[in-house]
């Protein structure tokens, strides 16, 4: 089963990403992403080294950011 971080869209549970399926995911490089973590909202941090990427927090971003 998928790492889960707290409710995802229709109440469902939310899979956390790598940074390598983040960045696809967004059209960005992982470099771009690992620059931009701390801004991201949907960055969640797993200890002092390890970062995952919500993948609802992802599609919110993306549909916010095509409404602009």
């Amino acid at each position: 089963m998928a790492p889960t971080a707290g409710a995802g869209r229709n109440g469902g549970e939310d899979r956390l990403l790598t940074v390598e399926e983040a960045a696809r995911k967004l059209a960005v490089s992982e470099d771009w992403l690992y620059r931009h973590a701390d801004k991201l909202p949907f960055t969640v941090r797993i200890g002092d080294r390890h970062l995952r990427f919500s993948a609802a927090g992802i599609e919110k971003f993306i549909r916010q950011r095509a409404g602009r």
